[in-house]
């Protein structure tokens, strides 16, 4: 099994583990290498409170739903018929954004900062991924590694998002 390991030198963003007589590093390299996503200025567009605008797919598919689940996102792509080939794209990235690269669950919300940014399919190809994911999966592996809370129970090596490139790492030197 992985242990987490303390290197002196190590960046703040680099997580080092031992596996096996190996120490492997996770970092921006390693994620970028297997992700491929791309790393620049993370848009604020996450932080933005909601609007929904009319003409949106989140409202012409879903009248403006506040709690649009995975799940219904999946059975309108099967079965909407679609107002025009943006709009199956828009919904196809959505569904991709949540469901490979944020590996969420059938049950989970969409984003909704997700179905604004889709909405400028230029500033969706401009946003920065790779960022954004890196972080999350760094944070997520983090907390996978430490220590339960006297008292609590908390799950162990369980990783959301796109923890892909740390599996692959794990997978190559195990």
């Amino acid at each position: 099994m992985a242990r987490e390991m303390r290197v002196e030198g190590a960046a703040e963003y680099e997580l080092w583990f031992g596996i096996g007589r190996s120490k492997i590093r996770f970092s921006k390299r390693e994620f970028c290498l297997v992700a491929g996503l791309k790393f620049g200025c993370l848009s604020n567009i996450i932080n933005e409170e909601y609007e929904p605008v009319d003409g949106e797919i989140h409202e012409r598919y879903f009248n403006n739903n506040p709690d649009l689940l995975v799940k219904a996102l999946q059975e309108a792509f099967k079965k909407v018929e679609f107002k025009n080939k943006k709009d199956a794209l828009k919904m196809a990235l959505v569904l991709f954004v949540e469901s490979i690269l944020m590996g969420q669950d059938y049950r989970h919300k969409v984003s909704r900062w997700l179905l604004r940014l889709v909405e400028d399919l230029r500033a969706f190809n401009r946003f920065s991924w790779g960022k954004y994911f890196f972080k999350m999966s760094f944070n997520y592996i983090k907390q996978a590694f430490c220590d339960p809370i006297e008292g609590k129970t908390v799950a162990r090596y369980n990783l959301y998002d796109f923890p892909t490139s740390f599996q692959v790492c794990y997978k190559h030197f195990s």
